[in-house]
């Protein structure tokens, strides 16, 4: 498979030309279906998690759309979406609400940390003010009899003047680091995530890979993937749908996007990506455009149905065999 190939590269390269090619492949090899609810699920649905904050959730109908994409992406089970459909506005807010803050809650020190800094940062100028303020009037006393700088001064002075122009460099590298250290701190654990999974998977019909697709959505910083098959085949070797072998799972494609991160710095590689492009290379071994789920379910369906003309002939030919043996016993 080309999933499994890709997740054995060695090297960046292989995962940057498929990533380059996502729209392509999804454009020349998805049904126009997947295609439109997979924009709704990548460009759509997060905005509307997140706007909803402090109470983040989703609402039934975006768990029946979920699950519809959830379904043409993955394998067709039509019986999955009649629960969701079943379930009330009222049983899904609460599910998904409990989940996203339990997902969400692990990162919510980083974002309290920031508001503090940003308070300290609005007080600074202010509080800088006054010191300020008397150090003008003292040197306004001082003005009648001006100081010379000692030679130790000069010395200390041109020192400083030495050391600037590293400071930039100090401060970019101080900024990178508190960069990282902030984008480690809004990746939930995987205890939250579990968390997460446990409460959404309450709902009839939901299981840990409906709940991940919601988790996904949810989790802005993309270090909390899909559970799709093409991934699961990939990086653990089979396709178990439990919460243990998604803990794995999300572990694993974690550990590639660290992977990648590394030997390819500044792309910005995450476990959500990662999954994308192990699903958009087996994608590309298709042979052309795929009807859903839906569509390909009820052709199946309709080839293995008589039809009414076939109907008739067989009850014609049934009568007729009928009067012939009649005609022989009697």
């Amino acid at each position: 498979m080309a999933s499994t190939k890709l997740w054995s590269a060695d090297t960046a390269a292989p995962w940057a030309a498929v990533r380059q090619g996502l729209a392509n492949a999804w454009q020349a090899k998805a049904s126009e279906r997947l295609q439109e609810l997979n924009r709704w699920y990548e460009d759509v649905l997060p905005g509307a998690i997140s706007s909803r904050a402090p109470d983040a959730h989703i609402t039934a109908a975006e768990l029946v759309q979920l699950v519809d994409w959830k379904l043409n992406y993955g394998k067709w089970r039509p019986r999955l979406l009649d629960y969701a459909k079943a379930a009330t506005e009222q049983q899904v807010q609460e599910a998904s609400r409990k989940a996203f803050a339990l997902l969400l809650g692990s990162s919510n020190s980083s974002s309290i940390a920031g508001n503090d800094a940003g308070e300290a940062d609005a007080a600074g100028p202010a509080a800088a003010a006054a010191p300020a303020a008397e150090g003008a009037g003292a040197g306004r006393k001082r003005k009648q009899q001006p100081e010379q700088p000692s030679k130790a001064g000069k010395r200390t002075k041109a020192a400083g003047d030495a050391a600037s122009p590293a400071a930039p460099e100090q401060d970019s590298a101080t900024a990178a680091a508190a960069a990282a250290a902030a984008a480690a701190a809004a990746v939930p654990s995987a205890a939250a995530v579990k968390a997460a999974l446990d409460a959404l998977t309450v709902l009839k019909g939901v299981g840990p890979a409906t709940a991940s697709a919601a988790l996904a959505a949810a989790d802005g910083s993309g270090s909390t993937p899909y559970m799709g098959d093409e991934a699961l085949q990939a990086a653990c070797g089979g396709r178990d749908y439990t919460a243990k072998a998604y803990l794995q799972l999300l572990d694993a494609l974690r550990a590639k996007a660290d992977w990648l991160r590394q030997i390819d710095p500044g792309a910005g590689w995450t476990a959500v990506l990662v999954e994308r492009c192990l699903y958009a290379a087996a994608l590309q071994e298709k042979g052309g455009p795929a009807a859903t789920k839906a569509e390909a379910a009820t052709a199946a369906k309709a080839a293995t149905k008589p039809s009414r003309g076939a109907k008739a002939s067989s009850k014609a030919g049934g009568n007729a065999s009928k009067a012939a043996g009649d005609a022989q016993s009697s």
